[in-house]
C-alpha cells in the first residue's frame, strides 16, 4: 500500500521531505489500529477466555461480544479505506473513538484498575490523532 499526501509542495529547508515522512508515521499509526481493532475482534469471536473473563467482571453479556467485534472491524476498515477518502476516515476514527470512551465508561463504572483501563484509553488518544490527521488529507 502506498499512500502518500503532501501537505505543501514547497521544497525549502526539506519541507516536503518531512511533510511525507509525517504523513507516512500517521498512515502507519491508523494501520497499527486497524490491526488493534481486527486483532481484538478476533478475540471477541473466538471469545478468548481473558476476554470472557474481563465482559463478565464488567457486567457486559458474552452476547455483546459479536456486536462490538462487528464494530470494531468496521471501524479498522474505515480507518483503511479512508486513507483515500477523508469523510470515511473522519468517521471511523471519530466512531472508534466513541466506543473506545465508552470502553473506558464502562470499565470505570465498575471502578477497575488503571491496567485495565490504560489499553482502552491509549487506543482512544490514538483514534484521536487519527482524528485529527484526517483534516489533513
Amino acid at each position: 500500500m502506498h499512500v502518500t499526501r503532501v501537505v505543501r509542495q514547497e521544497t525549502v529547508d526539506g519541507w516536503t521531505n518531512y511533510a511525507r515522512i509525517v504523513d507516512a508515521v500517521l498512515v502507519s499509526i491508523a494501520v497499527l489500529l486497524a490491526l488493534c481493532c481486527w486483532i481484538t475482534a478476533a478475540a471477541d469471536v473466538c471469545q478468548y477466555q481473558p476476554i470472557v473473563e474481563t465482559m463478565n467482571r464488567l457486567g457486559v453479556s458474552l452476547r455483546a461480544l459479536p456486536v462490538l467485534a462487528v464494530l470494531k472491524i468496521a471501524g479498522g476498515l474505515g480507518l483503511i479505506i479512508g486513507q483515500w477518502n477523508e469523510k470515511l476516515l473522519t468517521a471511523a476514527s471519530v466512531s472508534l473513538a466513541a466506543y473506545f470512551a465508552a470502553a473506558i465508561v464502562v470499565h470505570l463504572r465498575v471502578r477497575d484498575s488503571f491496567r485495565s483501563v490504560a489499553p482502552a484509553g491509549a487506543l482512544m488518544l490514538i483514534s484521536v490523532v487519527v482524528f485529527a490527521d484526517s483534516f489533513t488529507k
